[in-house]
């Protein structure tokens, strides 16, 4: 079933963020990439607020039934996206992927395997490190790791207004800034409200990051070649997971 969910999810990303390379030119690229991860950071903290407390009302297995909610999106869709965003079939033969430009991306995948190390830190590592500091309640835990995700959803929305004002190479110098000053917090804070700082310090960096290489992608790809080259930026971030 996660085999399965994977491979949904690596479809989905990578369709969608190559509909917004087709269909948006650069300045308005970086906008919408921006509400498009501040969007997936939004509801990852709604669903799991959420969660919880479908748990606690019908047992472990009730928070599954939100998977049942893609379904209403994708009915969403069918009827209100404009014909061009639906995507009608080519009848002409697209020209090959140009495996060996793809190569030339190697770069960008080694740099995203330690930053999404960090984009991970929090959710993974962020419940032990509390547990450490006799801070053990799942709801406190909770609380810390949703405040990381939250600043990653206001930080992806500015991600438009930096594009313009910062160069790419700025920009992932700023990713990492902010994790690694965030790493450094979390590891010398000793509550709660300290780990919490961390996260949330970290979350700029993450927030940035995210529309960050999908729009460096795109800049850098013919659209033959922007469906491999994203799928395989998500090989190399959860390669860091």
């Amino acid at each position: 079933a996660r085999y399965i969910l994977g491979l949904g999810i690596a479809g989905i990303v990578t369709a969608m963020i190559s509909l917004i390379g087709e269909n948006f030119t650069a300045a308005a690229r970086a906008r919408v990439l921006g509400w498009q991860s501040a969007a997936g950071a939004a509801s990852g903290v709604a669903v799991l607020s959420l969660a919880g407390w479908i748990g606690d009302w019908g047992g472990w297995r009730a928070p599954f039934g939100l998977y049942l909610l893609p379904f209403f999106v994708i009915a969403l869709g069918a009827i209100y996206l404009p014909p061009s965003l639906r995507g009608a079939r080519k009848t002409a033969a697209s020209p090959p992927v140009d495996w060996i430009a793809l190569v030339r991306l190697w770069p960008l995948y080694v740099v995203m395997i330690p930053m999404f190390i960090a984009v991970y830190m929090p959710s993974i590592q962020v419940s032990f490190l509390l547990r450490d500091d006799g801070i053990v309640g799942p709801q406190v835990q909770s609380y810390v790791i949703l405040t990381g995700a939250a600043v990653v959803s206001l930080a992806a929305l500015t991600y438009g207004w930096l594009s313009r004002r910062l160069t790419p190479g700025q920009n992932f110098l700023a990713c990492f800034v902010f994790q690694g000053a965030g790493i450094i917090i979390m590891g010398m804070s000793h509550g709660a409200v300290g780990v919490a700082a961390g996260c949330a310090v970290l979350g700029i960096g993450t927030g940035i990051s995210n529309p960050l290489i999908s729009d460096w992608i795109i800049g850098r790809t013919s659209l033959e070649m922007r469906g491999p080259a994203i799928g395989l930026s998500y090989t190399a971030r959860y390669l860091g997971d």
